[in-house]
């Protein structure tokens, strides 16, 4: 019985070693494959910890996205998503509400579309305002 339970854990640190070079979903090999160790000073390390924390990203997403030319954004807050999850139900009621007067022979269509250009153009302003934020300077 002992043979056995050796065999199954040996077969369990085959089966983790081909899941961690392998991903499962595709059979690809992993696409970065050359690891890198960086030694930081207090100040660099306090502010790669800080752009992580604000920006919801771990130190490799950091350091591959700063390398790569791509700006830092600050994660939204939740007033956010609750700004943008209130303008979608009342774009759905203006749906909704706009569906049942069309039905009924009375709409005027140019300005219900004015109307939902405009909170689009709301939701999009307020994407750029919350989402747009480089916090790590580098731009």
């Amino acid at each position: 019985m002992g043979n056995v339970n050796l065999i199954i854990c040996f077969i369990d640190k085959i089966n983790l070693y081909w899941s961690f070079y392998f991903e499962e979903s595709e059979g690809k090999m992993r696409k970065r494959t050359h690891k890198k160790n960086f030694w930081f000073n207090d100040e660099e390390e306090n502010r790669i910890k800080e752009l992580c924390n604000k920006s919801g990203m771990n130190e490799s997403d950091i350091v591959r996205n700063l390398i790569m030319g791509n700006d830092i954004k600050e994660a939204p807050s939740n007033k956010f998503y609750e700004v943008v999850r209130d303008l979608r139900s009342i774009s759905n009621n203006i749906n909704q509400l706009t569906r049942k007067a069309h039905s009924l022979g009375f709409i005027d269509e140019r300005e219900y579309r004015e109307e939902v250009i405009k909170l689009d153009i709301l939701i999009d302003d307020l994407k750029l305002q919350f989402l747009n934020k480089n916090i790590a300077g580098n731009k």
